[in-house]
This record gives structure tokens, C-alpha cells and sequence, in this order.
């Protein structure tokens, strides 16, 4: 078994004569490093590298873990920054009708949208867990709450369409 800085040999506490962190690694940077612009460059990189070994996994592990309903929501956002654009558009060239017409093609595109996404959910909903987890018990609950996800991802694809901020 390797030793790693924060483990020992056999589970064994670390005495005070050896050190949990090699030598060269439990001194802090020369302070002759910092004076140069080169030798702050190289400190610049190697806490930069530091950093997204810790953070690299974090970061991938929140894209990965993201709700579904979250990234439904977003589209419908989206959806309703165009067509608030599109309506003051149509009413600022003084065509009313034009404006609800665009209105309606949204809200039924939106609606038919948001039935498409609760069918997949629908059809999916013993395995779209496994995205998020390996538990079979999570894997059950979450394919019996499956129905309420696409109701609820039906009426989040017309509200944000609909209420026009």
C-alpha cells in the first residue's frame, strides 16, 4: 500500500519523527520565488494545477448532476425572451393581431414541447435515475414520482411562455 499525505502504512498514526507530507512538499514556496516574475509564473501554475484537481471533478460532477426540470426550465426562459421580443416587435409596427397570433404559435410549440419531454420522462422513468444515482431504491422512488415530474414539466413549459416578463 502507497503512502499518501494523508495516510500511513498499516493504519498506523503518524509519530512525530515522520512526517505525514514529504520533505519537499511540506515547505512552503521560497520567498525568493515571488520576487522574480518567473518564479511567480511557475507558482501562478503549479497552484493552478492544485486547484483543478480539486475542482475539475467537482465541476463535472454538478454538469453532470443537474435536474432535468432545471434544464427544461432554461429552454422556457429562453422561449420567453423571444417571444417578449417578438410581441413588442409586432406592436411597436402597430400589428396587434400579429403579436397575439405569435403569441399563440409560441404558448401551443411550448405546450407541445413540454408533452414531448413528459413522454420521455414517462417512457424513461425506470432508468433517468441512473443518471443521477445507483441505489435501487432511489432507482424505485423516483420512477414512482415520475408522473408528478412530467405534469410539472408540462406546466413549467407554458408559464414561462405565458407570463411574459
Amino acid at each position: 500500500m502507497e503512502t499518501t499525505p494523508l495516510l500511513q502504512r498499516n493504519n498506523e498514526p503518524p509519530s512525530p519523527s515522520s512526517p505525514a507530507l514529504p520533505l519537499s512538499e511540506q515547505e512552503d514556496y521560497p520567498p525568493e520565488a515571488s520576487k522574480t516574475f518567473k518564479g511567480l509564473k511557475s507558482l501562478f501554475w503549479k497552484e493552478t494545477v492544485k486547484l483543478w484537481k480539486i475542482a475539475g471533478p467537482i465541476a463535472l460532477s454538478l454538469i453532470c448532476h443537474m435536474n432535468i426540470n432545471g434544464i427544461e426550465l432554461m429552454l422556457f426562459v429562453g422561449i420567453n425572451a423571444a417571444i417578449s421580443v417578438r410581441v413588442s416587435n409586432e406592436l411597436g409596427m402597430g400589428h396587434p393581431r400579429g403579436a397575439k397570433y405569435s403569441v399563440y404559435v409560441t404558448v401551443f410549440q411550448s405546450l407541445v414541447i413540454g408533452l414531448v419531454c413528459m413522454a420521455v420522462v414517462l417512457i424513461a422513468k425506470d432508468y433517468f435515475a441512473y443518471l443521477f444515482t445507483s441505489s435501487e431504491v432511489m432507482r424505485v422512488a423516483t420512477s414512482k414520482l415520475a408522473f408528478i415530474l412530467g405534469i410539472t414539466m408540462v406546466l413549467n413549459s407554458v408559464q414561462p411562455v405565458i407570463s411574459g416578463n
